[in-house]
């Protein structure tokens, strides 16, 4: 099963750990939207982190984007309305990066609308799993 995430978790253990749990969350995310969605489309988490560090974090705005829209795609095609585009998501955190005395509020609001919104689709995946009507 895909577990939840929280928001404050992710917040309070980010900042206690100076950003590495930011780094175990891509992975771990990564690997279960793979699961989740389903879509033929499987990014490889391990990338996904090395690209994140040698960047130094420019490569998480290309990730939210392209991630929050797969999130939107295979929400409509299992009839999920997910209101927030990929722009959206990536919208809030390049203004995080532009208004540093925002301290990471508008990143952590755009991850904060994109794990509600992952929460959704892994609810949706775990009930089809449950139901015995999806792949595992």
């Amino acid at each position: 099963m895909v577990e939840h995430r929280y928001t404050g978790k992710f917040v309070f253990l980010t900042i206690i750990t100076f950003g590495v749990y930011f780094l175990y969350w891509l992975y771990t995310t990564t690997r279960d939207m793979n699961i989740i969605c389903q879509d033929g489309r499987n990014t490889n988490p391990i990338l996904v982190v090395v690209l994140s560090v040698v960047t130094l974090g420019l490569y998480n705005i290309f990730w939210i984007y392209s991630q929050g829209e797969r999130l939107r795609k295979v929400g409509a095609e299992r009839g999920m309305e997910i209101a927030e585009r990929g722009a959206y998501y990536a919208r809030y955190y390049v203004l995080d990066l532009l208004i540093i005395a925002s301290l990471g509020f508008f990143m952590f609001y755009a991850f904060h609308l994109f794990i509600g919104n992952f929460n959704r689709l892994a609810d949706n995946y775990c009930r089809t799993i449950l139901r015995g009507n999806g792949n595992t």
